[in-house]
């Protein structure tokens, strides 16, 4: 259960003063005790624990003070609608009132994550709920929460298919568990890029070419001024796609070209978006100054089409270049050493073997391999060991 105080939830290791022999003592919050009307709690002094009454603990941080005078008197706000959305817009509200009572739901993540789901355990709800401190700097968090950190990370959210605010210092995610694990990847490349186009930023992603949920263009660099943010905002709008640049993420781009990113759950979302990125590389150059022919484009979606480009030959290209050393490698160099080749099933990758002479297929997620690939099929119905 939740230990409460005057009608504010307390986290386990929140300070207190619990009084000892009628005398208040520096206190640290455990758990609620064996009956509700007790508070486990350990005392500074020594480190020894003791369950008290709830009447004889009271609360010390400035914070809890103001938030149990702030709910003597609450009023009770009813949603209606499907879970998914009273969830979100909960949490919105949660935002909102935060801003005007800082500390209101940001001071206690037991009781912000009981709110969101309606005093129903983890268990009992359909979108999950969870909430992570902030992790990097103050003025990462600073610009989060500015006038273009919130749409940056309202975009990041629609993209990964679930609700991400930060509420005070905490990321605050609902929805499936793999669409908050999305949201928090997405929100953390959001972070690290800044949504700057105009310069090579931190932001890195080694596994992008391994990556179901990404479409990828490579283009010029005297292009990038083309795509503009405001450009770029209102196709992430219409589309629920998330566009970042990277450093290439460890390949080796073409000196004078940039990487582009599409992420998004959904894949036919990303090429519309992916189509309108393009529109915008190839507007005429009397409409925006002098720039290269658009021949000089360079694309590469993830999801090569074969009808598109010429087979390579796996053997020719790989005595061309250093021999890959690990799977992440392998990975990144598919679209280049089996350009043209057929699409293999979700988590799978090509790798050539040098004492069969011969290419074979790696399951990523268990290093199941065959030289066959009429028996990927077959595995893939098989549960992985």
């Amino acid at each position: 259960g939740t230990v409460s105080i005057g009608g504010v939830v307390l986290d386990p290791g929140s300070p207190v003063k619990a009084k000892y022999e009628g005398a208040l003592h520096t206190a640290t919050v455990l758990s609620v005790g064996s009956t509700p009307d007790l508070i486990r709690v350990a005392w500074e002094y020594d480190g020894s624990e003791a369950e008290v009454p709830v009447s004889d603990v009271v609360l010390t941080k400035g914070e809890h003070k103001q938030r149990e005078a702030w709910l003597k008197s609450p009023r009770v706000l009813g949603i209606v609608g499907p879970e998914r959305q009273r969830r979100a817009c909960a949490l919105r509200v949660m935002v909102a009132t935060e801003a005007c009572c800082p500390g209101l739901w940001g001071s206690s993540v037991t009781e912000t994550l009981s709110e969101l789901r309606d005093g129903a355990s983890e268990m009992s709800v359909i979108y999950g709920v969870e909430a992570n401190p902030h992790s990097g700097t103050a003025s990462e968090l600073e610009w989060l929460r500015g006038t273009t950190g919130v749409p940056a990370m309202r975009r990041a959210a629609a993209a990964a298919h679930c609700t991400l605010e930060y509420l005070g210092p905490l990321l605050v995610t609902v929805g499936f568990a793999q669409e908050r694990e999305l949201g928090k990847e997405y929100a953390r490349w959001v972070t690290a890029s800044q949504r700057d186009s105009s310069a090579r930023g931190k932001l890195s992603i080694p596994d992008a070419d391994m990556r179901d949920d990404m479409t990828i263009r490579v283009i010029p660099e005297s292009r990038v001024p083309r795509l503009r943010s405001d450009k770029l905002w209102q196709i992430e709008r219409d589309h629920d796609v998330l566009v970042l640049f990277d450093d290439g993420g460890g390949t080796a781009l073409v000196e004078g070209t940039r990487r582009l990113l599409i992420c998004g759950n959904d894949g036919s979302k990303r090429e519309l978006a992916a189509q309108r990125l393009q529109q915008l590389l190839d507007v005429a150059p009397a409409a925006v100054g002098s720039f290269a022919s658009t021949s000089n484009v360079v694309e590469r979606p993830v999801m090569a089409d074969p009808n598109r480009a010429e087979k390579s030959n796996p053997r020719e290209v790989l005595a061309t270049m250093q021999w890959p050393a690990t799977i992440n490698q392998w990975g990144m160099l598919q679209k280049v050493i089996w350009k043209g080749h057929s699409k293999l099933p979700s988590g799978w990758i090509r790798i050539w073997s040098k004492s069969n002479d011969a290419e074979y297929y790696l399951r990523l997620k268990d290093k199941v391999s065959t030289f066959k690939i009429e028996e990927i099929e077959q595995l893939n119905s098989k549960p992985a060991a």
